[in-house]
Formats: C-alpha cells, sequence, structure tokens
C-alpha cells in the first residue's frame, strides 16, 4: 500500500475513532467555540461609544501653577545661583493650597490583574467615603543649594514632603557665565505616564520656569512671559470608538485561548500514547505502517479539529455586533486566523514531544496539562514588564508557545490601541515606537517551537520507542542505513549448533522453504541484583507451510522470544531471519511480511468488527478488488458475521480472540504469529479456530503458542518446548510422545463404593509394570505401558466383568498425551506458576515419573499434600473470625487504609507529583507577585532625555506661521524647524489651523501612522497670541518633549546663537514612603488573584489524583471483589477519604509553610495564617467527596483524569476569570458576574477557595487603605459580605456534606433499587415455564426445577447451601439469563457451563450483587440476594473472570488485606496468608507485585483471595485460564481439599477436563436457560453415544503413508453404522463408535489387529467425553443479535 493510502487509511481511522467517542470530541471541539463565544458575549455586553466629532483639546499656558514647598539644586556655585534667582523670581509669592476631597487614583494598567484591582477598587468605594482633609499650612517658597546631587537627594529623602523637586545641572561651570549647551535634570516625584500628570505635578511649569531662568540669564529683558508666552495644547484626535474592552483583551485573552485548547492537549496527548501503551501503535507497524505517516495522520486530525476551533475564535473576533462593534474591529481577521493557526501547531507539537516522552496515557496527560500550563507562568512574571523588556528576553521566552501567546496577543492589542490594528501591512513592525517587538516575531518564533517540538519527537520515537519497540542508536540520522535503507536478502544462520540433547531433536525436514531462522536470541530484563535473563539461548528453524507449536510454561520465555521476533523488544543478543531480513537490522523489512494475533488483545475499541478487518487488510496493501470479498469471507470463517457492526469493546472475549486471529490472517500475511489465539474461547470456538489455522496454513510460515495441549497436538507439526528461556526439545507430535511417553492410561471413574485396592491388583494382576497414575475425587488413573498393550483385551475383560463389584462406573483409555509429554519436559524447568520449594519436593512420590498427567496433584504421595492445605482452613474454623460488628468494621476500614498506604508508597513518582505540584506553583505565585512591576517600591524610574530619539526617525515635525510675522518671530521659528534637521518638517500653510491640518493627515494616513510620526508641533503668531507647542497625546511624555523643543527655539531666538541649546532630563526622584505605599497599593490588589489562580491550577491536578485509584479498582473489579469479601461503601469511602485527607494535609502544611516564608502580610500577618489553614482544610473536606463524586462515569483512569483535572480548572480558574471579568465596573456586566458568582459559590468547591484566597487579600489592602486615611474600620474577613470570606466557609461545609451523602447513596445503589421496585414485577415469578413453551426440556432441569418451586423454603434450605429460584437478567431487549433455577447442596462442587454469552457470568454477576436482578430470587445459606446482599457477600469467596487485582500490591500484602477484610483475628492473619500462599503455591512470589505476576500465578492468586477466610461458599468463574498444565492440576488438588472441608463450590470453566475432573453436579447453560443437569457421568451415559476412537496413521515400509480410506473401511467393517468424521487433524482419523453396548475390551481388540496389519502409529479409546456432550448441546447457542431479532419478531417490531 503506497503513503498516500496509508495516511488517508490512518486518517479515517483517527476521525472514526474520534466520532465514536463522542463526549470527549465534542467537548474538545465545544470548549474552543464556547470560549470564543464568550469574547462574543463580552463584546455585546461590554458597549463601546462612538466619538463621530474630533476630539479638540484647548491650549494651557504653562507658566500657571500653584507652587508646593521647595527645590533643592546642585551644583551651589554662583553660575547656578544666579539661574536660581531668575527661577525665584519667575515663581512669584505664596500659595495656599487647599482640598476639599482626596481623590484614589485607579490606574487601569494593561495587564492580566487589572481583574483584581477592579474588585478592590470597587470595595474601597463603598467602604471609603468623601474624607475632608485639613487645609495645608502656608509653606514657605525656598531654594537650597547643594555641592552633589547626592547630598541634595540624601536630604530630600530626608524631608520629602518639603521638597518639590531637585535640579541637577551636569557639566562645566565656571564663574558667573553659562555655557552653550547647558544640560539638567528636572527631578521631582515618581510621575503616572501621560501628559495629564506632566501638567498636574508642575514638571512642566518648572521645566518652562528653569529654561526661562536660563534665557533670561543669558538674555536679560528679553521679553519672555511678556512678549513671548508659550502654551501647549494637544493635537486634535480624530472620530473615533471608546471601548473598555480592549483594557481586558491583552491581560485576558492570552489566558482565554490557552484554556479553550486545554482539552485537546488532554485528548490529544493521552490517545497518542493510549496507542503506544496497547501495543496499537507499535502492531500497526508491525503491519507496515511507516511511522512518519502515523504522526502526520494524527497531526491532520487534531489540525482539522483546531481548525474549526481557530475559524470559530477569528469569526466571533472579527463579527460585527452593530452597536458595539467587533472584538477586534482594526486587525485583519486573515492575519488574526494564522497567529491562531501557528499558535494551534506549536500545540500539537508539544503534544506530540509529550507522548514521545511518555509510555503511560495516564502519566502523559497528567504531564502535558502540567507543562502546558506551567509555560504559561512566566507571563505572571514578565507582562507587566513588557515595555521594558529587551527583544532578544522576548524571544528567548517565545520558545515556550504559551508566551509566543501571550506577546503575540499583547503587539495584537497595542496595534489595536493605534488605531491601525495589526494587518498584513505592518504586523512585521513594532505597533509603537517606543515597543520593540511584532506580531510577525511572535509567528515566527511559534513556527520555530513547532520544529523543535516535532523534531524532539520524531527523535524521542526512534531511539527511545518505549516499553514495545526496537530503538534506534542515538546516532542513526548520522548512519547510511537510516537514509538508503538495507538490503532485504540475508544468508540463513547457522542453527546447527546450541542443542544440549540432541536426542531430542527430531531432524528438519529437507524439502521446506525456513520462514524463521532463529539463532543464540537472548533476552535480559533488568540489571544488578534485578538482572533476569528471560530467553536464555534459543536457536530452531520454522517452515513454510507448516504450524510450529512453541509450547511452556508461563515464564518459559515464549512471548518474550515472540516479542523480540515481531520487534516489540530488542533482543539482548543473537537474531533473528524473517522471510529474508534481520530482526536486528532491517525491523521494518520484517514486519512486511508478518503479522501478530499478540496474548492480549489489540483492538481498536471504537472500531467494529469489519471495520478492524478492512482498516488492517488495507494497510497489508490488499487490493480495493478483494477488499469487500476478504471481509466477508474472514467474517463468515470466524463465525462473526452478525457481529459485523458490533463495536469490538462490545464483543466477548471468544469473539475479541476470534477477531485478532482474523486480522493476523487476513490479506496473506507470509509469517503469522500467534500468542495463544485460543485463550477465553470455549471449546466449540477452539475447534472452529483449529479449522481456520488449517486451512490457512498453506504458503505460511505459522508460529502458535497455546497452553492446550490438544491444540498444540492437533494443529502442530512441529512442536517446540521451551524451559526456563531455552528450547528443550522440538520434532513431530510422535516423535515427542515417543520420546517421552510411558504408555497408554486407563482412566476409571469411580462409583461411592469403589474398591481401589481391589482395581489396582487386577490391573497389577494382567499388567505388572503398571502404575498408580492419580487419584483425585472420582477418577483413578494407572499408567499402562506401551509394549503390555496386547494384554489390554484381556484387562478390559475382566474390568467390565467385575465392574459392579469393584464399584466401577466406566473406564475408557488415552495413549499418552502431549500434556505429559509437556509436563516430563518440564520436569526440570520451573515455571514462573509453581513455587521454588515444590519443585523441589517432586521427588516424594511413589512412582516412577512425576511428569505425567495429574501426579503432581496426589494427595497420597505427596509429603505437603492435603495436610498442609487443611491446616489452612483448620486455622480459619479454630480460630474462628472477628464477631462484634464494630470491630469488624474497624480492621475492614483498617485493611483499606493500609492498601491505600502501600498504593501511595508503591508510586513514588505519581505520588511525588501530586504532592509537589501544588506547592510549586504556590511559589510561583508569590515570585509572581513579588516581582511584578511595583513590588519593587524602592527602585527609582530610570532618566529619559525629552526629545524625539526615541521616536522612530521618520517622524515628522509641522509647523504653522501667522501672516506677516516680525523678523524676532520668523527667526523663532526658523530655529524651531532648524532643530529638526534630523527629521522631516511640514509646512502646514494650506490650512487654516494646525488642527486642521493634523485632522486632515491623520484621516489621510490613519491614525495609526500618525501617532508614530506626527509627537510635536509648533505654531507661530504675532501680538498677544502665545507661541504653541502642540504635542500627540498618545505617546508618553510628549508634552514635556514638545515644551522641550519649543523653550530651545525661544533660546536660540532670543540669543540668536544656534549653538545653545538646552537638554532637560526627566529622571523622578526615588520614591518616599507615600509614594511606595501607593505603588503597593496600586499592585498588591493584584496579588490576591495571581495567587488563587495559581494555587488552583495545582489544586486542580492534586484532588484529580485521587481518583486514579478509584477508577482503575472501579474498572479491574478490584472494588466489587473487596465488596464481596464484606467491606461496606462506607468503610471504602471513609479509608479513601482519610488517607487522602492525610495527604492533602502534607500538602497544606507545605503550602502554609511557603505563605509563611514569603512574609506576604495580606496573609501572615494579624492572624490571618489560621485564615489560610482554615479555608485550605474545608476546602480539602469539601474538594474530596466532590471528585469522588465526579469519578463515577469513568472507566479508564486516563479519561478519568483528563476529563475532570479538566473540570476542574474550568470550574474553578476559568470561572474565577470569568466572574472577575465580568465584575468590571467599566464593562456594564456587573449582575451577569455577580449571578455566576453565586451559582459557582453554590456549586463548586474551586471557586469558592479561588474566591476566598483573592477575598482575603483584597480585605487586607482596604484595611490598609482605611487605616492610612484614618478612617476607622472593624475586620471584615469572617463577614457574609465581599470581601467577607464566610459565605465561602459555609457553602464548602454544605458541599462537603451534600457530595459525601451522594457518593454514599450511589454506592449503596439507593438509585438503583429505587428503579428495580419501580420496574419490577414484585417478586419471583414462574418465569422459567413461560419461556419453554414450545420447547423438550430435559427431564433432569424439569425436575429440578419443580423440586425447587414446589418445596417450601424452609426445607430446601435443609439440603441445599444455595438456592436459585426463576432467576433472570435483561441488558435491553437481550435475555442474558431466562428463569434458571436449581439448588445446590453442601460440600458439592457445582459446575456451570456454557459458551461465552450463555448468561454463566450474568448469574455469577446477579449472586455476588454486581448486577440488579430483574427477576426471581437467590439464596445462599437461607439469605437472599435481594434483601441480605450484605449477608450474601459474607459467605461468599469469589474469583471473577479477569484478575481483580491491585498491580501495586504484593501477593502476601493482596491476601493480609482481604483476610482483614474477611474478619481473620489480627493475630493470626500472617500464619493464615502464609498457608494460603503455600497451598496456592505462590509462595515465590509472595513478595513481588501483582504486575509481575505471569498469568497463571494470578488466577492462583484470585483463586487464593476466594479461599481466604474460610467462606462456606466460593464462587470460581474460570480459575485457571492461561495457567500451564501442571499449575492447573495443582491448583484442582487444592479446590479438591476446600471441598473435602465441608465447602460449596461452584465454578464455571473452558477446560471439560477440569469440570470432569473436580465437579460432582454439572449443569450446561445454553442461551441463558439450563438444558441439562446431573453428574458428569451421568451426562456421559445419558447424552453420550458409544466411544471415540482416534487413530494417528502411521508409515507403511515403503516409506508412503498408510491409506486413510484401508482404516476406515476395516474400522466401519467390524462396527457398523461408525461415523467416520470428513476432517483429517495432522494424519488423525476419528470415530464414533454409536453403540454403546460394544464392549471396550472389543474395541481394544480390533484396535490391536489393526495396529498390527495396518501399521498405525497409535490408537485411542474413550468414553464418550464431557467436551462431547458439551458440544451437542451448545450448538445450538444464539448471539445477542440473534435474541433481538427473535424479540422483534415477537413484538412486530
Amino acid at each position: 500500500m503506497g503513503a498516500a493510502g496509508q495516511f488517508l487509511l490512518l486518517v479515517w481511522k483517527n476521525f472514526t475513532v474520534s466520532r465514536r467517542n463522542y463526549c470527549a470530541t465534542v467537548f474538545e471541539v465545544a470548549l474552543p467555540v464556547a470560549f470564543s463565544l464568550l469574547l462574543l458575549m463580552l463584546r455585546l455586553l461590554v458597549t463601546s461609544v462612538d466619538h463621530i466629532q474630533p476630539f479638540r483639546w484647548d491650549g494651557f499656558l504653562v507658566d500657571n501653577f500653584i507652587d508646593v514647598n521647595g527645590i533643592f539644586y546642585s551644583p551651589n556655585n554662583t553660575s547656578i545661583r544666579n539661574v536660581m534667582n531668575e527661577l525665584s523670581a519667575t515663581l512669584g509669592q505664596h500659595v495656599n493650597i487647599t482640598a476639599d476631597i482626596i481623590v484614589i487614583y485607579i490606574h487601569y494598567k494593561f495587564d492580566a490583574k487589572v481583574v483584581a484591582g477592579m474588585n478592590y477598587y470597587e470595595i474601597c468605594g463603598r467602604h471609603l467615603k468623601t474624607i475632608h482633609a485639613n487645609t495645608f499650612a502656608k509653606t514657605t517658597r525656598h531654594l537650597h543649594g547643594f555641592p552633589t546631587s547626592a547630598v541634595a537627594v540624601s536630604e530630600y529623602e530626608q524631608n520629602p514632603k518639603e521638597v518639590w523637586a531637585v535640579i541637577e545641572f551636569d557639566g562645566q561651570f565656571s564663574g558667573s557665565s553659562l555655557p552653550a549647551d547647558i544640560t539638567y535634570k528636572l527631578r521631582v516625584a515618581t510621575l503616572q505616564l501621560g501628559d495629564d500628570h506632566y501638567r498636574e505635578r508642575g514638571f512642566l511649569y518648572l521645566q518652562y520656569a528653569i529654561d526661562k531662568a536660563i534665557i533670561d540669564q543669558k538674555s536679560p529683558g528679553n521679553g519672555l512671559g511678556t512678549k513671548y508666552t508659550v502654551s501647549l495644547r494637544k493635537m486634535p484626535y480624530p472620530p473615533y470608538v471608546e471601548d473598555t474592552l480592549l483594557v481586558v483583551l491583552r491581560s485576558s485573552l492570552p489566558a482565554i485561548i490557552l484554556f479553550a485548547f486545554i482539552v485537546t492537549v488532554f485528548q490529544t496527548t493521552k490517545n497518542i500514547v493510549y496507542e503506544k501503551e496497547k501495543k496499537l501503535k507499535e502492531t500497526m507497524k508491525l503491519m507496515g505502517l511507516h511511522p512518519i505517516l502515523y504522526w502526520l495522520s494524527w497531526f491532520t486530525k487534531v489540525f482539522i479539529y483546531m481548525l474549526i476551533a481557530c475559524f470559530f475564535f477569528t469569526l466571533m473576533m472579527a463579527i460585527d455586533t452593530g452597536d458595539t462593534g467587533s472584538v477586534l474591529p482594526k486587525s485583519s481577521p486573515t492575519l488574526i486566523f494564522v497567529f491562531l493557526l501557528l499558535y494551534t501547531l506549536a500545540i500539537i507539537a508539544f503534544c506530540f514531544m509529550i507522548a514521545s516522552i511518555f509510555s503511560k496515557a495516564t502519566s502523559a496527560a497528567f504531564a502535558a496539562g502540567i507543562l502546558y500550563y506551567l509555560f504559561f507562568v512566566p507571563s505572571y512574571f514578565l507582562s507587566d514588564e513588557y515595555d521594558t523588556l529587551s527583544r532578544s528576553v522576548k524571544l528567548a521566552t517565545c520558545l515556550l508557545h504559551p508566551m509566543a501567546l501571550v506577546w503575540g496577543v499583547t503587539t495584537i492589542t497595542i496595534y489595536e490601541g493605534t488605531g491601525a490594528g495589526a494587518q498584513w501591512t505592518n504586523f512585521s513592525s513594532p505597533a509603537t515606537t517606543d515597543d520593540n517587538f511584532s506580531l510577525a516575531l511572535a509567528m515566527g518564533m511559534l513556527f520555530l517551537d513547532s520544529v523543535i517540538c516535532f523534531f524532539i519527537a520524531f527523535y524521542l520515537d526512534n531511539v527511545k520507542p518505549g516499553e514495545f519497540g526496537v530503538p534506534k542508536p542515538w546516532y542513526f540520522l548520522c548512519t547510511k542505513t537510516y537514509w538508503c535503507g538495507t538490503d532485504r536478502t540475508q544468508d540463513m544462520l547457522d542453527v546447527a549448533t546450541g542443542h544440549v540433547s540432541e536426542d531430542k531433536f527430531e531432524g528438519d525436514p529437507a524439502d521446506l522453504n525456513i520462514g524463521i531462522n532463529i539463532s543464540h536470541l537472548r533476552k535480559v530484563f533488568g540489571s544488578g541484583k534485578k538482572r533476569k535473563a528471560a530467553v536464555v539461548d534459543t536457536t530452531l528453524n520454522m517452515y513454510e507451510g507448516q504450524i510450529t507449536a512453541l509450547l511452556g510454561h508461563n515464564g518459559a520465555g515464549k512471548t518474550t522470544t515472540m516479542s523480540m521476533l515481531t520487534g516489540f523488544i530488542p533482543p539482548t543478543k543473537g537474531t533473528a531471519v524473517i522471510n529474508g531480513c534481520d530482526i536486528r537490522k532491517n525491523i521494518e523489512g520484517v514486519r512486511k511480511s508478518l503479522c501478530l494475533c499478540p496474548q492480549h488483545n489489540i483492538l481498536f475499541d471504537n472500531l467494529t468488527t469489519a471495520e478492524h478487518l478492512w482498516f488492517f487488510a488495507k494497510l497489508k496493501g490488499c487490493p480495493g478488488n478483494l477488499l469487500k470479498q476478504e471481509i466477508s469471507g474472514m467474517l463468515k470463517m470466524l463465525g462473526i458475521e452478525k457481529k459485523a457492526n458490533v463495536l469490538s469493546s462490545r464483543l466477548s472475549g471468544g469473539q475479541k480472540r476470534k477477531l485478532s486471529l482474523g486480522i493476523a490472517l487476513i490479506a496473506d500475511s507470509k509469517v503469522v504469529i500467534l500468542d495463544e489465539p485460543t485463550s477465553g474461547m470455549d471449546p466449540a470456538a477452539r475447534r472452529e479456530t483449529w479449522e481456520i489455522l488449517r486451512k490457512y496454513r498453506e504458503g505460511r510460515t505459522i508460529l502458535l503458542s497455546t497452553h492446550f495441549m490438544d491444540e498444540a497436538d492437533i494443529l502442530g507439526d512441529r512442536i517446540a518446548i521451551m524451559a526456563e528461556g531455552v528450547i528443550k526439545c522440538c520434532g513431530t507430535s510422535l516423535f515427542l510422545k515417543k520420546t517421552y511417553g510411558s504408555g497408554y492410561h486407563l482412566v476409571v471413574v469411580k462409583s461411592n463404593t469403589c474398591d481401589v485396592n481391589g482395581l489396582t491388583s487386577l490391573v497389577i494382576s494382567h499388567i505388572p509394570r503398571a502404575l498408580v497414575e492419580s487419584d483425585i475425587s472420582a477418577e483413578l488413573s494407572y499408567v499402562l505401558p506401551f509394549e503390555e498393550s496386547p494384554k489390554f483385551e484381556k484387562l478390559f475383560e475382566d474390568i467390565e466383568k467385575n465392574a459392579s463389584s469393584l464399584g466401577i462406573s466406566s473406564f475408557g483409555t488415552t495413549a499418552t498425551t502431549m500434556e505429559e509429554v509437556f509436563l516430563k519436559v518440564g520436569e526440570d524447568g520451573r515455571s514462573e506458576d509453581e513455587d521454588e520449594s515444590e519443585t523441589g519436593e517432586k521427588g516424594h512420590t511413589s512412582h516412577s515419573y512425576v511428569g505425567d498427567r495429574q501426579a503432581m496433584v496426589m494427595q497420597s504421595t505427596n509429603s505437603r499434600g492435603l495436610s498442609t492445605s487443611m491446616s489452612v482452613f483448620s486455622r480459619h474454623r479454630i480460630n474462628g473470625s472477628i464477631k462484634t460488628k464494630l470491630l469488624l468494621t474497624f480492621q475492614q476500614f483498617y485493611g483499606m487504609f493500609v492498601k491505600k498506604a502501600i498504593n501511595t508508597w508503591r508510586n513514588k513518582v505519581v505520588t511525588l507529583v501530586q504532592l509537589i505540584l501544588p506547592v510549586v506553583f504556590t511559589v510561583l505565585a508569590f515570585l509572581s507577585i513579588q516581582n511584578s512591576p511595583g513590588q519593587d517600591t524602592t527602585a527609582a524610574e530610570p532618566a529619559l532625555i525629552l526629545d524625539l530619539a526615541p521616536f522612530k526617525s521618520d517622524s515628522i515635525v509641522m509647523y504653522k506661521s501667522g501672516d506677516n510675522l516680525d523678523p524676532e518671530m520668523v527667526q523663532i521659528k526658523n530655529h524651531f524647524t532648524n532643530l529638526f534637521s534630523s527629521y522631516s518638517t511640514e509646512d502646514a500653510k494650506d490650512f487654516d489651523t494646525l488642527e486642521k491640518a493634523f485632522l486632515s493627515k491623520a484621516n489621510s494616513i490613519g491614525i495609526a501612522t500618525f501617532n508614530q510620526r506626527y509627537i510635536v508641533a509648533g505654531d507661530f503668531s504675532n501680538g498677544s497670541a502665545p507661541l504653541t507647542a502642540y504635542f500627540n497625546g498618545q505617546p508618553y511624555h510628549s508634552s514635556a518633549v514638545a515644551l522641550s523643543y519649543m523653550m530651545n527655539a525661544l533660546l536660540r531666538g532670543i540669543t540668536n546663537s544656534s549653538s545653545d541649546y538646552i537638554t532637560t532630563i526627566n529622571h523622578p526622584l526615588p520614591p518616599t514612603i507615600s509614594d511606595q505605599s501607593d505603588r503597593a497599593n496600586r499592585t498588591a490588589s493584584t496579588g490576591g488573584f495571581t495567587v488563587a489562580l495559581l494555587v488552583l491550577f495545582g489544586m486542580a491536578f492534586l484532588s484529580t489524583s485521587f481518583i486514579l485509584f478509584p477508577i482503575k479498582e472501579r474498572s479491574t473489579g478490584a472494588k466489587h471483589l473487596q465488596t464481596v469479601s464484606g467491606v461496606s461503601p462506607f468503610a471504602y469511602w471513609l479509608s479513601n477519604y482519610c488517607w487522602d485527607l492525610l495527604n492533602y494535609l502534607f500538602v497544606v502544611c507545605c503550602i502554609v509553610v511557603v505563605f509563611a516564608a514569603f512574609q506576604s502580610p495580606a496573609y501572615v500577618e494579624g492572624g490571618r495564617i489560621g485564615l489560610i489553614i482554615l479555608v485550605f482544610c474545608i476546602y480539602g473536606m469539601c474538594c474530596l467527596p466532590f471528585v469522588y463524586l465526579l469519578h463515577f462515569p469513568f472507566s479508564t483512569p486516563s479519561t478519568g483524569m483528563a476529563t475532570i483535572t479538566i473540570l476542574n480548572i474550568i470550574s474553578g480558574m476559568i470561572a474565577l476569570l470569568a466572574v472577575f471579568i465580568l465584575e468590571l465596573p467599566g464593562l456594564g456586566t456587573e449582575d451577569v458576574g455577580k449571578a455566576l458568582k453565586w451559582v459557582f459559590t453554590a456549586l463548586v468547591p474551586h471557586f469558592c477557595l479561588g474566591r476566598a484566597l483573592n477575598d482575603i487579600y483584597v480585605n487586607y489592602q482596604v484595611t490598609q487603605t482605611c487605616e492610612e486615611l484614618q478612617y476607622r474600620t472593624a475586620c471584615i474577613y469572617m463577614t457574609w459580605e465581599s470581601p467577607g470570606i464566610l459565605k465561602y466557609i459555609v457553602f464548602m461545609v454544605i458541599q462537603a456534606v451534600v457530595f459525601f451523602v451522594f457518593v454514599l447513596v450511589i454506592e449503596y445503589g439507593v438509585l438503583g433499587q429505587l428503579i428495580y421496585c419501580i420496574c419490577s414485577n414484585g417478586g419471583a415469578s414462574h418465569s422459567d415455564e413461560e419461556h419453554l413453551t414450545g420447547v423438550e426440556e430435559d427431564s433432569d432441569v424439569k425436575m429440578e426445577r419443580e423440586r425447587i418451586w414446589n418445596s417450601p423454603l424452609t426445607k430446601l434450605m435443609e439440603s441445599d447451601a444455595l438456592i436459585v429460584k426463576g432467576l433472570s437478567k435483561s441488558y435491553r431487549r437481550v435475555k442474558a439469563v431466562n428463569g434458571i433455577s436449581v439448588g445446590i447442596a453442601s460440600q458439592e462442587c457445582f459446575g456451570l457451563l456454557g459458551q461465552n454469552g450463555a448468561g454463566k457470568t450474568t448469574t455469577f454477576k446477579m449472586i455476588t450483587g454486581d448486577v440488579f436482578v430483574d427477576d426471581g430470587n437467590a439464596y445462599l445459606n437461607s439469605f437472599d440476594v435481594k434483601r441480605h446482599l450484605k449477608k450474601v457477600q459474607q459467605n461468599l469467596g469469589y474469583c471473577p473472570q479477569f484478575d481483580a487485582l491491585i498491580d501495586q500490591m504484593t501477593g502476601r500484602e493482596t491476601l493480609t488485606m482481604y483476610a482483614r477484610l474477611r474478619g481473620v483475628p489480627e493475630n493470626r492473619i500472617r500464619d493464615v496468608v502464609s498457608d494460603m500462599m503455600n497451598s496456592t503455591m505462590l509462595t515465590k512470589y509472595a513478595d513481588k507485585n501483582c504486575d509481575q505476576y505471569s498469568g497463571g500465578n494470578k488466577r492462583k492468586l484470585s483463586t487464593a483471595i476466594a479461599l481466604i477466610g474460610d467462606p462456606p461458599f466460593i464462587l470460581l468463574d474460570e480459575p485457571t485460564t492461561g495457567m500451564d498444565p501442571g499449575a492447573r492440576r495443582k491448583l484442582w488438588n487444592v479446590l479438591s481439599e476446600v471441598r473435602a472441608r465441608g465447602r460449596t463450590l461452584v465454578l464455571t470453566s473452558h477446560s471439560m477436563e477440569e469440570c470432569d475432573a473436580l465437579c460432582t453436579k454439572i449443569v450446561i447453560m445454553v442461551n441463558g436457560k439450563f438444558v441439562c443437569l446431573g453428574s458428569p457421568q451421568h451426562l456421559k451415559n445419558k447424552f453420550g453415544q458409544g466411544y471415540t476412537l482416534t487413530v494417528r496413521l502411521g508409515t507403511a515400509t515403503n516409506g508412503k503413508s498408510v491409506s486413510r480410506d484401508d482404516v476406515k473401511n476395516y474400522v466401519i467393517q467390524h462396527f457398523p453404522n461408525t461415523e467416520v468424521f470428513d476432517d483429517l487433524y495432522q494424519g488423525y482419523l476419528t470415530f464414533q463408535i454409536p453403540d454403546s453396548n460394544v464392549p471396550l475390551a472389543k474395541v481394544f481388540g480390533t484396535m490391536e489387529r489393526v495396529k498390527n496389519d495396518f501399521g498405525i502409529g497409535d490408537y485411542s479409546v474413550q468414553s464418550t467425553a464431557l467436551e462431547q456432550v458439551f458440544l451437542a448441546f451448545t450448538r445450538n447457542q444464539t448471539s445477542a443479535d440473534d435474541k433481538k431479532k427473535r424479540k422483534c419478531c415477537c413484538f412486530s417490531c
């Protein structure tokens, strides 16, 4: 398949999966749309004023100002004193100063923290009434000289209130004359930016007075002040729209955009890593996918979603809402759109980078969210310093893509502020003259960020592909093979050596092609003491056209070997060549012809069955014209046609295995690796799968691993057995059986009166070398040597004659089985499912071999045997259990508490991040407010020369002169224009006035360009009209600059000297204590918001981390298993709550330390640290049940973590930000903000915490301001009204109670029970009579049903431990369980059999309380599951179908926990657990984490959990799934002992052999109903038909195979009506002899003659097996789809 085809296929997959995961997808798209609508809503709510007339300002004289206090100057020499004398004369007489009202000046700073500032000043407005100030006393004006400026400033700092200004002259002043070029610094108190403040503080007046004094000194009697007067006038401003929304956008828009895409960050990272974690990515690569196309497909999917979001953002910001205009009315929408697209590009690259680092979806999503916001945090430090930051600093911070967004939005708002907006024509230039950054730079840095992150993702994906993948060397980009590829052709490796025992290896076939060539393959995991060789030295050839079966105990190295062959993990040493490609050098080439069916299903949950086959067939390159035929054929062959359109997540376990197999086989894969392909399938499905593999074997090299020995025997052309990481033997089934076999097995089914000794004597009398193999339950087995087969006929005749007297129900024989070979080979190897000590005790047996079938479980011959296991339950019974309910509850609470502690300790990284993250963000919050402008209240402002140098060099100075100017005025005008020799000048002679010229020019070139170029101007007239210096009101400092140029023009005009010049420098004085206080007041009010916002982000992740473990427990079934073991929901959640609260309180302590360390007076002084502790503690009490409540909808921890974190952020940070914005006084949205504030306060604890932290800060500032103004006010921290925090505390207390109650209501199933009571029909009905109408019911089933329904319940309880009466359960329209009735007696092992979907697991779930009963009831030890479920669970041990284990706990810790839950006394738990570990063969692995257990060991541990505490009734749902044969039989022994001690067992299993060996009664379930009931032998006798004869064809003397027709004819001739199975399994013929009256001895005698006459290899004769009975019934099983269709027909849908 071409690259384009693969790309489109992957894009289709991504969109299909995303579309079906509709909740997350809608959220991902809707959140940006919602935020864009928020901008539009703000635009609609915030009114703007349209000024249709130009703004004109009146001019003002600069020689008119009311004086305040004295003036200091330096140096104190003659010439300077002369100037000061002139200055004194200019300043005039004393002036009285009065103030009626003190006005609190609000400085609207364009930063994020203005939001908090608005609330602060609004509060001030309510608390500060009009305050009358005392009339200031007359002050004596004085001028005082100092030798140096330092002395003058020092004196000023001592008495700042007595000093108006300090004048510092620079340069050499000698004698009484002044130099031509004079420079002085005019230092007054710190000025606010803007021309008004220059005027209000008297700076302009003093500047004028000093310049006049210099001019007067240089040219006395010059007429300045009389003939020449100077005025200043602001240039007019053309019509414009006054928009207060821009005040908010600069600070809030970056945060809005940031949070709008936070869902995308979580979801993208999680989804990519989830595919890596579940091996989906490597599986697709294995089937030929190019990695670049994989990443490109994800990029396309995410980019399209974000493209939609960017479009909506741009649209909402560009829509003209009419009266209020648009959000960004001046900027180009296309430019904004491209800017947003570049930001989304950076987000995608960032997600890819994070995804390449992590291998767990939960951790990746967690890290992505944290880093995404953490990269935004520098904006809290730097955004206020934008004007002072250098370009290099801005560019450096832009390497964090959120900071590039911040600077980009800042420039856009500045462009808007200039009136031009951000346009394609100006985006590459700074918006203003004093700016050093442009939008183009921000966009370029976003692109650079994307390139960097994409490269990191690409590099790490190659060198660190994760747990599953072959890493390339770190220098792979410098290798020739990476760029040029490798030669596909490889020489076959030498595998002739490496076998220790050559006699255990059959010769390789000479006429077949090698498909897989393995040479000395080795894999070592871990290092140091933890170093373990999983595969030691594997050497093997596998051939095309054959199925090679690879067998081995769990932990033998099978899966590791397969993982190395497929490239999931790299080999430590050695290599393999597959289809001509080396796995170490050319894994891509290997994967082009390779396909895998892994041990665990690798499926996309949101793709259907047909879509899976279509996707992988296309990926493998299947031609389009054959695609439909391939899919339909595969569906039909797999038997899942009716599941074609069902999502894989809704398939049963067996159906998923079939689909995985189909994926491996479709599209003609040449090399197919199948790792336990039939695991989880029922017998019928397993046989169907065998047929499929036989059909697809031709032309393929198939490697198969399995735990079913009959599967390996039937399918394996060659069988290799691994042990301890080494291939121990390899050959055909016949070769291995001859090599390891011991003989035939005589299997006798005993009755209760069986004389075992007499039977043994009879057998030995005929065959002296016979050995007792095993004696388990009702089955007795003997080993009969091969060479004694001629004596079998006579032996069987004697057994048949004496069957009644010996107490024999039936008997049969089998030849050596593959299971026997397997156990014999594995005798010297250790399985992960076996304890080390047990292996060492295998020698204590009474017969000559122990590798055979069932020998490991013989009690009479094993020294550890029954007594050990019996002691386990004896301890339980002797010591009893805790009887007091209170003590039991406390012990259960303690067990749950310890579980949480262990999980926290073992997850050190997650725990560390969980605890540190809020502390880190708290530190960042305080660093932010400490480093924000104004926090350094002692810092002096820098000096600024008052000229045009800071502005652009293309500045234009306009001037206008009146008619008939006198020569002096002409000279002044000329000197004025000459001052701008480096700039352009423009005469406004064509206009009546300069104002008209200004307006015309602004309209023609645009107000933005006008504001950049036209800074100052001059108007010169004769007569009494003053000289007018015009200044542009938009740039800072322009009024003082204009005055400076006009005064210099006057200086040169009066002195007629072009060399004279006065340089004026504005250098504010160091801030006084009052100035520092004012600064602090202006900035401190923003601190509360910053602290609240950053603390809330840390808390959003902290609170979410508490629900990861509960979600995982619930999804794995561990929580339900704990409930079945006796834990009440109250104890479960209380233990979670207590442990989580302890962890939370530790974090709070650290946060409080941070608060104290930074010594923020708002939080630590006056005992307010106690308020902080109170708020955090109550928040923790409330937040925990809040997130507990949110966790219920989620079944995947990563999805739950991502979603709830986002909800926390939205409900906390974004809600806080939105309310603050809406409450801004100038926006007119206060009512909306207040309404939302109450909604969030009532429902969301995060919002309450944020508001409380902010209001404590604001409250402090209100109090401080009142005290400074001598206004008495009481402490208002604990009041209801803002800024009091009482309402937040009260609401959080209420929420804590309400949320916890809701959690318990859900957990106790109150809602479910209410629905059940409403919907149920009020009790058990005789529903099982109804559904059998028209169907013939088995007599045994009918008899049992009538017994249950017709007998009094009390009488039934006397004989039966479990009574099931009319039990029914429906899912939608499907009847999963249909009115079943049965009674199970004490000390019985009851087998519940059926195909997948028959209703077995649903029945178990109803009994254990996992699902509600729809109809009927079940009674266990007199307690019914409807009314007394807790009592039922206390008497119940449960082993679920899927292991419900906690990965972070060891086996010993797990059993200890369940022992506590079961009420085993604390002082006996250690012994009980040790004995249980011993009995279940887990001692060796007792102290290993459960996630390190093999599948078999996990099942044993699950069984041990069911047995711990010695419950009287035990449910076992497929307890031995995944175990190897040896471990399985050992567990059978344990279960037999349990039943022998008086316990009742109910088990389900897909192993008919297991049910035959263990069960005393069996029921087969089909379509939710019982179809047969009885003991195994009863079912065989009743439904069986004669014997099953299996013949393995041998080889004739001429080397050809024995004719199958000859053997068939011979058998049919001697046994008429014999059915011959059409299928030939690897040289086998199978016959069904229907006549049960034919003696077994006759069958054996006949087969001995066939063996001699026709030279057959071997044969086996056995009575009808239980599996055949099972298959006979279960072929009528219908799928859920059939049930739905049938039901629709009945109701005429």
